[in-house]
Protein backbone atom coordinates (compact mmCIF):
# COMPACT_ATOMS: atom_id res chain seq x y z
CA UNK A 1 0.00 0.00 0.00
CA UNK A 2 1.21 3.70 -0.85
CA UNK A 3 0.87 4.49 3.39
CA UNK A 4 3.87 2.29 3.42
CA UNK A 5 5.97 3.32 0.83
CA UNK A 6 7.15 6.56 -0.19
CA UNK A 7 4.78 7.33 -3.55
CA UNK A 8 5.10 9.22 -6.61
CA UNK A 9 2.43 10.67 -8.73
CA UNK A 10 3.34 11.32 -12.41
CA UNK A 11 1.23 13.07 -14.86
CA UNK A 12 2.51 12.71 -18.10
CA UNK A 13 1.63 15.12 -21.30
CA UNK A 14 2.90 15.39 -24.94
CA UNK A 15 5.72 17.06 -23.42
CA UNK A 16 6.45 16.89 -20.17
CA UNK A 17 6.93 14.88 -17.06
CA UNK A 18 4.82 16.60 -13.83
CA UNK A 19 5.61 15.09 -11.08
CA UNK A 20 5.35 15.12 -7.36
CA UNK A 21 6.55 12.37 -4.51
CA UNK A 22 5.09 11.84 -1.04
CA UNK A 23 6.88 14.79 0.55
CA UNK A 24 7.33 17.01 -1.82
CA UNK A 25 5.07 20.29 -1.53
CA UNK A 26 5.83 21.88 -5.32
CA UNK A 27 5.58 19.82 -8.77
CA UNK A 28 8.37 19.15 -10.56
CA UNK A 29 8.12 19.58 -13.94
CA UNK A 30 10.58 17.80 -17.08
CA UNK A 31 10.30 18.83 -19.91
CA UNK A 32 10.55 16.29 -22.74
CA UNK A 33 12.36 17.63 -25.87
CA UNK A 34 10.97 16.86 -29.07
CA UNK A 35 14.14 14.91 -29.99
CA UNK A 36 13.16 12.01 -27.65
CA UNK A 37 9.42 12.58 -27.94
CA UNK A 38 7.16 13.91 -31.09
CA UNK A 39 3.70 13.20 -31.67
CA UNK A 40 3.40 11.05 -29.03
CA UNK A 41 5.78 8.55 -30.17
CA UNK A 42 8.89 8.01 -28.71
CA UNK A 43 11.71 8.93 -31.15
CA UNK A 44 15.20 8.09 -29.19
CA UNK A 45 14.41 5.60 -26.00
CA UNK A 46 18.09 5.80 -25.03
CA UNK A 47 18.05 9.10 -25.01
CA UNK A 48 14.97 8.69 -22.75
CA UNK A 49 16.53 6.72 -20.35
CA UNK A 50 19.32 9.29 -20.17
CA UNK A 51 16.74 11.89 -19.47
CA UNK A 52 15.28 9.83 -16.74
CA UNK A 53 18.34 8.74 -15.11
CA UNK A 54 19.65 12.04 -15.23
CA UNK A 55 16.90 13.47 -13.34
CA UNK A 56 16.50 10.78 -10.64
CA UNK A 57 20.30 11.51 -9.73
CA UNK A 58 18.97 14.41 -8.24
CA UNK A 59 15.73 12.85 -6.42
CA UNK A 60 16.58 10.50 -3.05
CA UNK A 61 12.70 8.41 -3.84
CA UNK A 62 13.56 5.39 -1.71
CA UNK A 63 11.29 2.34 -2.57
CA UNK A 64 8.79 4.48 -4.63
CA UNK A 65 5.40 2.94 -5.98
CA UNK A 66 4.33 5.50 -9.34
CA UNK A 67 0.88 6.26 -10.38
CA UNK A 68 1.00 7.55 -13.73
CA UNK A 69 -1.63 9.90 -15.12
CA UNK A 70 -2.33 10.33 -18.89
CA UNK A 71 -2.86 13.69 -19.77
CA UNK A 72 -6.04 13.73 -22.22
CA UNK A 73 -4.14 14.49 -25.23
CA UNK A 74 -2.47 11.07 -24.95
CA UNK A 75 -6.02 9.47 -24.60
CA UNK A 76 -7.87 8.53 -27.30
CA UNK A 77 -11.45 8.59 -26.38
CA UNK A 78 -15.06 7.24 -27.87
CA UNK A 79 -18.05 7.34 -26.41
CA UNK A 80 -19.62 3.53 -26.92
CA UNK A 81 -23.07 3.85 -28.10
CA UNK A 82 -24.06 0.22 -29.19
CA UNK A 83 -25.92 -1.88 -26.92
CA UNK A 84 -25.86 -5.38 -28.54
CA UNK A 85 -22.50 -6.99 -27.51
CA UNK A 86 -21.84 -8.09 -30.91
CA UNK A 87 -22.23 -4.24 -32.22
CA UNK A 88 -20.20 -2.85 -29.46
CA UNK A 89 -17.20 -5.45 -30.26
CA UNK A 90 -17.27 -4.16 -34.29
CA UNK A 91 -17.44 -0.72 -32.83
CA UNK A 92 -14.13 -0.80 -30.40
CA UNK A 93 -12.46 -2.43 -33.48
CA UNK A 94 -13.64 0.17 -35.84
CA UNK A 95 -12.41 2.92 -33.42
CA UNK A 96 -9.01 1.25 -32.82
CA UNK A 97 -8.41 1.10 -36.30
CA UNK A 98 -8.20 5.11 -35.79
CA UNK A 99 -5.77 5.54 -33.08
CA UNK A 100 -2.52 6.38 -35.12
CA UNK A 101 -0.23 3.87 -33.60
CA UNK A 102 1.68 0.94 -34.34
CA UNK A 103 0.54 -0.51 -30.94
CA UNK A 104 -2.17 0.67 -28.58
CA UNK A 105 -3.79 -0.86 -25.82
CA UNK A 106 -7.17 0.25 -24.25
CA UNK A 107 -9.71 -0.16 -21.72
CA UNK A 108 -13.73 0.55 -21.55
CA UNK A 109 -14.64 2.67 -18.04
CA UNK A 110 -18.07 1.80 -17.23
CA UNK A 111 -19.54 4.74 -15.31
CA UNK A 112 -23.45 4.33 -14.89
CA UNK A 113 -24.93 3.87 -18.68
CA UNK A 114 -21.67 5.77 -20.18
CA UNK A 115 -19.59 3.52 -21.80
CA UNK A 116 -15.93 5.34 -22.84
CA UNK A 117 -13.47 3.75 -24.95
CA UNK A 118 -9.97 4.91 -24.13
CA UNK A 119 -7.02 4.11 -25.72
CA UNK A 120 -3.20 4.89 -25.81
CA UNK A 121 -0.06 4.48 -27.41
CA UNK A 122 1.06 1.25 -25.73
CA UNK A 123 4.97 1.48 -26.89
CA UNK A 124 5.04 5.10 -25.59
CA UNK A 125 3.72 4.32 -22.16
CA UNK A 126 5.84 1.33 -21.96
CA UNK A 127 9.14 3.23 -22.82
CA UNK A 128 8.35 5.46 -20.23
CA UNK A 129 7.39 2.50 -16.98
CA UNK A 130 10.38 0.74 -18.27
CA UNK A 131 13.21 3.65 -17.73
CA UNK A 132 11.62 4.37 -13.98
CA UNK A 133 12.12 0.54 -13.27
CA UNK A 134 15.54 0.42 -14.00
CA UNK A 135 16.02 2.27 -11.27
CA UNK A 136 13.65 0.14 -9.12
CA UNK A 137 10.72 1.98 -9.90
CA UNK A 138 7.55 -0.11 -9.33
CA UNK A 139 3.88 1.39 -11.13
CA UNK A 140 1.02 0.66 -9.37
CA UNK A 141 -1.21 2.29 -11.92
CA UNK A 142 -1.69 3.81 -15.05
CA UNK A 143 -4.63 5.86 -15.80
CA UNK A 144 -6.36 8.56 -17.81
CA UNK A 145 -6.22 11.77 -15.37
CA UNK A 146 -9.70 11.94 -15.91
CA UNK A 147 -10.37 9.51 -13.75
CA UNK A 148 -8.84 11.86 -11.33
CA UNK A 149 -9.68 15.25 -12.62
CA UNK A 150 -10.19 17.52 -15.58
CA UNK A 151 -6.94 18.86 -15.68
CA UNK A 152 -3.52 18.55 -17.30
CA UNK A 153 -1.89 20.23 -14.58
CA UNK A 154 -0.63 18.27 -11.55
CA UNK A 155 -1.15 20.01 -8.76
CA UNK A 156 -0.68 18.84 -4.44
CA UNK A 157 -4.56 18.50 -4.20
CA UNK A 158 -4.55 16.25 -6.76
CA UNK A 159 -1.57 14.10 -6.19
CA UNK A 160 -3.50 13.78 -2.49
CA UNK A 161 -6.78 12.63 -4.30
CA UNK A 162 -4.87 9.94 -6.40
CA UNK A 163 -3.18 8.59 -3.35
CA UNK A 164 -7.03 8.36 -1.79
CA UNK A 165 -8.36 6.84 -4.78
CA UNK A 166 -5.54 4.39 -4.96
CA UNK A 167 -7.72 0.58 -4.78
CA UNK A 168 -10.04 2.53 -7.51
CA UNK A 169 -7.26 3.27 -10.08
CA UNK A 170 -5.07 0.23 -9.45
CA UNK A 171 -8.88 -1.90 -10.52
CA UNK A 172 -8.66 0.69 -13.54
CA UNK A 173 -5.37 0.68 -14.71
CA UNK A 174 -4.72 0.21 -18.52
CA UNK A 175 -1.52 -1.73 -17.66
CA UNK A 176 -0.88 -4.66 -15.78
CA UNK A 177 2.08 -4.44 -13.82
CA UNK A 178 3.64 -6.45 -11.67
CA UNK A 179 6.30 -5.04 -8.50
CA UNK A 180 10.00 -4.94 -9.92
CA UNK A 181 11.57 -7.82 -8.78
CA UNK A 182 15.87 -8.69 -7.76
CA UNK A 183 17.46 -9.67 -10.55
CA UNK A 184 18.40 -13.12 -9.54
CA UNK A 185 21.54 -14.62 -11.48
CA UNK A 186 21.44 -17.43 -13.17
CA UNK A 187 25.31 -18.32 -13.07
CA UNK A 188 26.22 -21.34 -11.64
CA UNK A 189 28.81 -20.58 -9.23
CA UNK A 190 32.28 -22.11 -9.88
CA UNK A 191 33.30 -25.56 -8.83
CA UNK A 192 36.52 -27.09 -7.62
CA UNK A 193 36.77 -30.13 -9.45
CA UNK A 194 38.82 -32.87 -7.08
CA UNK A 195 41.93 -33.52 -8.08
CA UNK A 196 41.30 -37.45 -9.87
CA UNK A 197 42.90 -40.47 -8.88
CA UNK A 198 46.00 -41.75 -10.25
CA UNK A 199 46.10 -45.10 -9.29
CA UNK A 200 44.08 -46.71 -12.46
CA UNK A 201 46.86 -44.87 -14.61
CA UNK A 202 49.77 -46.48 -12.42
CA UNK A 203 48.32 -50.06 -12.40
CA UNK A 204 47.93 -49.99 -16.44
CA UNK A 205 51.71 -48.95 -16.66
CA UNK A 206 52.58 -51.70 -13.85
CA UNK A 207 50.60 -54.46 -16.45
CA UNK A 208 52.57 -53.17 -19.32
CA UNK A 209 55.79 -53.50 -17.69
CA UNK A 210 54.92 -56.67 -16.19
CA UNK A 211 53.93 -58.32 -19.79
CA UNK A 212 57.19 -56.73 -21.36
CA UNK A 213 59.25 -58.74 -18.51
CA UNK A 214 57.96 -61.78 -19.71
CA UNK A 215 58.30 -61.32 -23.32
CA UNK A 216 61.94 -60.90 -22.03
CA UNK A 217 62.53 -63.51 -19.66
CA UNK A 218 60.96 -66.06 -22.47
CA UNK A 219 62.94 -64.40 -25.99
CA UNK A 220 65.88 -65.43 -23.10
CA UNK A 221 65.20 -68.80 -23.25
Amino acid sequence: MFGQKNWLVILLTANTLQMIGQKDTAVTSLPLPTTIINNMEVINKDALYQLVTDWLKQRTYINTEIVWLLGSELCFEHLITSTDPDKIDSEIVQFLDTVPFEEVISKTYVSGAVKQLTAVNKILIQAFIQAFSLHGYNTRAVVPVRLVSGSDNLTLDIAKLTYKKESELEKNTLFLVTPTQPVVSTTKPATTEKPKSQLPLLLAVFVILIVILAIVILSVR
